[in-house]
């Protein structure tokens, strides 16, 4: 038995060009204009993370809970009834299923979110596993949400494929003995040059890789 772990944000679904937005509108309220270093500083952050950043960076005199609640009000409905799924998306996971291959998510994102686009784009129920950074209490900066994905199908690491848009990601996942594919998203177009040093294969969808599983698992 094998599986497959799906980093979420960039990777299955298509959410980094609205995650932008949501960052400018919610800071525009409070007279911040993001600057040009924002999104590399925040990357590999987990949501709670990336708020308590934001307080800490911008100086913003709200609290946690309050900005919390701003950014998961602009957020959850594009979550919930906006963003799509990477191309192929659904075909891939079924077919994966279809073989008996264990599918499961590691993601930095918000748990209702992740449940709220999974089930508005179909795809939910497919799912063995969910490991939430938040929940276990890391982020991407180890190899540790890797291996609890891996645990919670009953897996071991090496057992794994791993897909990613993040390179240091990646790589940490790469480093728990997976092999790692790396989605290369448009709207974050200069992790692919790294992203092709680190994993076994870069594709920009899922109907690319549906043919080159096969090799993988």
């Amino acid at each position: 038995m094998k599986g497959i772990i799906f980093d979420l944000d960039g990777t299955l679904i298509d959410s980094i060009g609205v995650w932008k937005k949501v960052d400018e509108k919610v800071l525009a309220r409070h007279g911040v204009k993001i600057d040009s270093n924002f999104r590399e500083e925040i990357k590999m952050m987990t949501y709670t993370q990336c708020i308590e950043y934001i307080i800490e960076k911008y100086k913003i005199k709200k609290t946690f809970t309050q900005m919390e609640e701003e950014f998961t009000d602009e957020a959850m409905y594009q979550y919930s009834n906006v963003i799509k799924a990477k191309k192929g998306a659904e075909n891939f996971i079924y077919t994966m299923k279809k073989q008996g291959i264990k599918l499961s998510v590691a993601t930095s994102c918000n748990k209702d979110m992740c449940e709220a686009v999974l089930k508005n784009n179909g795809l939910y129920d497919y799912f063995d596993a969910f490991a939430y950074c938040e929940e276990e209490g890391v982020d991407k900066n180890t190899s540790d949400i890797y291996i609890k994905a891996a645990e919670k199908m009953q897996l071991v690491p090496e057992k794994c494929i791993v897909f990613e848009d993040i390179a240091k990601a990646a790589e940490n996942a790469a480093k728990a003995g997976m092999k790692v594919i790396g989605m290369a998203d448009n709207e974050n177009a200069k992790e692919a040059v790294f992203l092709e040093k680190i994993c076994v294969d870069v594709v920009h969808n899922f109907d690319e890789v549906q043919e080159k599983i096969v090799k993988y698992i």
